[in-house]
Order: structure tokens, then C-alpha cells, then sequence
């Protein structure tokens, strides 16, 4: 009360009824003293906690990095947390900002028990701008289970990559394979689970996207005010998030500011300019009080264009363009819906267009005014647009024939097993059984069965491949990773939708033995497994239940299909 007393000049115990809500608010001096209050917590958590720590790894030539909590909902993260105060601020001490995606908050459709204002991750994007800096991480897929596809992880870390995140932090690893240690905050990822080698395809996808998200400035020039006093008092959160969430519809790349920084932003060129953000508008919520001296300030920037990332008639398309040091510009297109999504996109830039592949690496030229996307669920593509000359790969055109590819048989080469010895994995050799496909595991094996399981077939085309032929072989539905060999070679690993693996005519013979090894996850034994009868409460941890919910949604396995091997007309474009 003291360090209050000597700050705001009155007594804080004369407002304590209302600043710790035992009172509702009524007068302008109550409210007052709610926000100075909680705003003092923020100042000397900052000075005596973040800060030291920062200061602390600068002398270390480390760098200071993390997340707060309940980043996902602006209400329950200033409101419901009473030490906060203004989260941007604490963001800002940090070199590299973070947010957390823990336990679904993040899921197609949004469809999860915690769910969370889709914008969110941009505060610790606009954070790490206003300092200057352009790195900004996310700690991801905490608690969501071991039924956590690889479909599942690119939907989430793509959702925070196209607002500004580029560090992902996957959760995560367990100290060994004894007891629970592999099964406490899932998903663990162990060589033991089923897919696990899979895992790789996954992991390129995400470096790329990581390494794109890091070059050039975003060219983001648009702020939506967080109303920080406002939501310290329990007003402005619904106009706050509503306004957040139609901007995005209308594919506007935006950070978020607060009061603290819109005071230290100079004006220069027609942008208020703070760190390497400059933001020539900016959006203000519905009823949000703004104090006299940043409105004055802000003023000029209230009326302005509404300037998009692109133009298509998608809403749950989200974008994000990069500018480089040489002018040509990076734009990043996610597809936030839960089905895929077909449309004509204009990307707004006059120059030539280069799709950049996440999943093979390759660079495609994209002629045209408007670009025809195809997206999965939770898939990303990025464009370069550039004037400089681009080496360019062969892209592949409509099919010259298609074959489809029925009779198949299986057998199960591996178990992942939950005892009370902890998690391990046993080969199974066993005869292979003629299947149909079209039907999962549990049909075969029961829904138990968590492991991996081998497809075969064979195929005989009407003529040898020749050089320079390509192929397609799609794998159609798969539940939920594959990888495939052809005649004892490994051609390719199919765990990201839509499983299409690209063949050229040397992995390809007229006669082939086809071999799909398909992997479910460990959802089936997690679920299955009977935990409080092998370890007592206190091993298996807080989590459990709720994963279980997740992973009770992951529960197929197998080749579903249908396959087709398609020779692809090429032409060099």
C-alpha cells in the first residue's frame, strides 16, 4: 500500500472491496483503482521478476524466452489473471515472445472444451516486432493426446505460423519407456510408438514453414488496440474479439497494440513506428476507452484503406506476406476450415508467382493474375512474387492414365504395447491375409490395436517406364501415416493428407511389388490401457482424463483408400 500510496497519491485501502471484487465497480474512482492496482502488480513483476531474467541472459549470451498463460482467451488472460496487468508489456521483456496452445485450444472447427480467440498467437508476434525483433515461439500440443496425427500437429503450428509465430517448440519428450514416464503429458513422441519414423515428413514440412516465417519483416501495416484497461474492469473483451475476428475474415494482417507502446511509437512517414513495426491504421473496438492522450495521438490513423494480405471469396483463409531485402515478397496462405478448400486467389501483387512446396521443397512457377489454391485442413501454401529470375521444377500436369489398385493382402509387422512395465513396441511376423480395402483395423484386429501394418500389392503396366516419366501413387484416406516401397526400395513417406508420393520412371519397373506400411497411433492402447489399476493417481497426473477425450477421437487405423497410380503428364512451366 505504500509503493501504491507514493505511485497514485491515495489509499488503496479505501478501494479494497472493489479491487478485490467483492464489490462490483460503480464510480470512475473505483474503476481507477481496480486498473492502478493490478497495472502496479504488472510493474513490479516486470521489475523484479521478467526483467532480472532477461538481464540475466543478456550477460550469459543467452536469450530470454517464453510464454504467459491463458494467452488464448484476452478476458481470462488481463481479467482472470490478476498478475498480469498488461500481458503485451511482459511479453515485451522477453527477446523471443511466446504463446502456448495446450489441451485443443487450438483444433479444426475450434470444436474444443477451452476454446480460443483464433487471432491470439499475434500478441507475442506483435510483441517481438515492437522490440525490434522478429522471432516469436510457440510451446505446442501439450495434452492433446497421443492420437495427435501429423495432420493434426500442421493444423496447429500453421495456425500460429501465418500470425507472425516461427519457433516451434513441440511437446513433447519423456525421460524413458518405465512406467508412466512415456505416458504423462502426451503426446510423447518415442521411437516405440506406432509412426514414429513418419515423423520426419512432419518435421521437414514444419523446418520449411519455420525458416520462410523468418525471412523479411512482415509487411503488416494495420493494429487492432487491446482495450487493456477496459478488460482489467471486465468491459470490451466480446467488441475486442469480435473486431479481431472480422479483420481476419476480410484477409487483413494485423498485430495488436496497446497503450504503453502507442505512447513510445514516433511518427514518421505517415506510420507510427516502434521497433520494426509501422502501423498506418488502426482498429479500434467497439466502446473501448481510449485515454485523452494516445487518442490525440492515434487519431490521424482511425480512417484509412482496409488493405488485404489477398482477395477470394474463402473467410477461413488466412494470410501473411514477408518483405525481403530485395523487395520481392513471401506470402503465406493457411486454410483454417476443417475441410479442404478450392477457390481462384488474387495475391494483390503484379509480379510473376513461384509456389514455394512445404512438402518437397521444390519451387513451381504460378502463372496467372489469380492463382487456383487447393488446400488440405491446417495446410499452407506460400508464394514467392519476384521480378529476379527463379529456377523453377518440373510441375506436373493432368494425368495420362490412372490405375486403380484393389487387391491388396496384410499383415501386422508391429505392436505398440501399455503394461504395467511401462510402453514398448514387439515385431509381429505373421501370414499375410487377402483384404479388402475400404475398412479399418478394428474390422481385422479390433480397435485396441495400436502398431503398424503392411499393404502389399502387385502391378504390371503395359509398358516399361522410360526416362523422364513420372507417377503418382495416392494412397487416398489413411488412418493415419504411411511410408511406401517399391520392389524392396524405399520411394517415399506419406503422413501429412492428401498421401500422394511422386515416383520417377527409376523407382518404377513394369512389374513392381508395392509395399504400403501404414501406421496408426497410440491413441487405441491409451485408451485401452486400464492406468489406475498399473499406477496410482499421483504417477499418472492431472491430464489424463482429458486426453483421453481427444484421443477416443483418434481410434481407426489402416489403409482406407482408394489407391490409384496415375501416370502424370510433365511439362516444364
Amino acid at each position: 500500500d505504500q509503493l501504491f500510496m507514493e505511485k497514485y497519491g491515495y489509499d488503496m485501502c479505501d478501494y479494497l472491496p472493489w479491487i478485490t471484487r467483492q464489490l462490483k465497480w460503480k464510480t470512475d474512482a473505483q474503476r481507477q483503482a481496480i486498473i492502478d492496482y493490478r497495472m502496479l502488480i504488472c510493474e513490479l513483476l516486470l521489475k523484479n521478476f521478467f526483467l532480472p531474467i532477461r538481464c540475466w541472459c543478456e550477460k550469459n549470451n543467452l536469450s530470454s524466452a517464453g510464454h504467459l498463460n491463458g494467452e488464448h482467451m484476452a478476458d481470462f488472460l488481463i481479467y482472470d489473471i490478476h498478475t498480469y496487468g498488461n500481458p503485451l508489456e511482459i511479453l515485451r521483456s522477453y527477446h523471443i515472445p511466446g504463446v502456448d496452445a495446450i489441451w485443443g485450444q487450438i483444433r479444426p472447427g475450434n470444436n474444443s472444451s477451452d476454446p480460443c480467440v483464433p487471432f491470439f498467437p499475434r500478441l507475442a508476434s506483435s510483441a517481438a516486432r515492437q522490440m525490434g525483433n522478429d522471432l516469436a515461439l510457440t510451446e505446442s500440443m501439450a495434452v492433446y493426446g497421443d492420437g495427435s496425427t501429423p495432420d493434426m500437429i500442421r493444423y496447429v503450428i500453421g495456425f500460429q505460423a501465418v500470425r507472425g509465430i516461427n519457433l516451434f517448440n513441440l511437446m513433447n519428450m519423456a525421460y524413458g519407456d518405465e512406467g508412466v514416464y512415456g505416458l504423462v503429458e502426451r503426446p510423447v513422441f518415442k521411437s516405440c510408438k506406432p509412426g514414429f519414423a513418419h515423423l520426419r515428413e512432419l518435421n521437414r514440412y514444419l523446418a520449411r514453414l519455420s525458416y520462410l516465417g523468418q525471412l523479411g519483416p512482415t509487411d503488416t501495416h494495420a493494429a487492432l488496440y487491446l482495450p487493456v484497461n477496459d478488460l482489467l474492469v471486465g468491459e470490451s473483451a466480446d467488441s475486442y474479439h469480435q473486431l479481431g475476428n472480422e479483420l481476419e475474415a476480410l484477409h487483413i494482417d494485423f498485430d495488436i497494440v496497446d497503450d504503453a507502446i502507442l505512447r513510445r511509437a514516433v511518427l514518421e512517414n505517415g506510420c507510427l513506428r516502434v521497433g520494426i513495426a509501422a502501423y498506418s491504421r488502426i482498429y479500434i473496438p467497439e466502446g473501448a476507452r481510449i485515454p485523452d492522450d494516445v487518442k490525440k495521438k492515434i487519431m490521424p490513423f482511425l480512417i484509412g484503406d482496409d488493405v488485404a494480405v489477398f482477395h477470394c471469396s474463402q473467410p477461413l483463409l488466412r494470410g501473411q506476406k514477408r518483405v525481403l531485402p530485395d523487395g520481392s515478397v513471401i506470402c503465406m496462405i493457411f486454410n483454417e476450415d476443417d475441410k479442404p478448400v478450392e477457390d481462384m486467389i488474387d495475391l494483390l501483387d503484379p509480379r510473376p508467382a513461384y509456389l514455394l512446396s512445404l512438402t518437397d521443397g521444390n519451387i513451381y512457377a504460378a502463372p496467372g493474375d489469380r492463382q487456383r489454391i487447393s488446400l488440405e485442413s491446417g495446410e499452407t501454401a506460400v508464394y514467392l512474387l519476384t521480378d529476379k529470375p527463379v529456377e523453377t521444377n518440373v510441375q506436373l500436369s493432368e494425368k495420362a492414365w490412372e490405375l486403380s489398385l484393389e487387391t491388396f493382402t496384410l499383415s501386422r509387422v508391429k505392436q505398440f504395447l501399455i503394461t504395467p512395465e511401462g510402453i514398448s513396441a514387439r515385431t509381429i511376423q505373421e501370414e499375410a491375409k487377402p483384404i479388402r480395402l475400404g475398412v479399418g483395423w478394428a474390422e481385422h484386429y479390433g480397435w485396441e490395436f495400436s502398431g503398424e501394418a503392411i499393404y502389399r500389392c502387385t502391378v504390371d503396366l503395359l509398358e516399361d517406364p522410360k526416362p523422364g516419366d513420372r507417377y503418382e501413387l495416392d494412397l487416398g484416406t489413411v488412418e493415419y501415416t504411411a511410408d511406401v516401397t517399391i520392389n524392396g526400395y524405399p520411394v517415399g513417406i506419406a503422413a501429412l493428407s492428401p498421401y500422394k508420393i511422386l515416383l520417377t520412371n527409376d523407382q518404377l519397373a513394369r512389374h513392381s511389388v508395392i509395399e504400403i506400411k501404414v501406421a496408426n497411433t497410440a491413441a487405441n492402447q491409451c485408451v485401452s490401457a486400464d492406468f489406475r489399476s498399473f499406477w496410482p493417481e499421483r504417477a499418472i497426473g492431472p491430464y489424463h482424463e482429458k486426453q483421453l477425450v481427444f484421443e477416443r477421437e483418434v481410434l481407426g487405423g489402416g489403409l482406407i483408400g482408394p489407391v490409384f497410380l496415375r501416370k502424370m503428364n510433365s511439362d516444364v512451366i
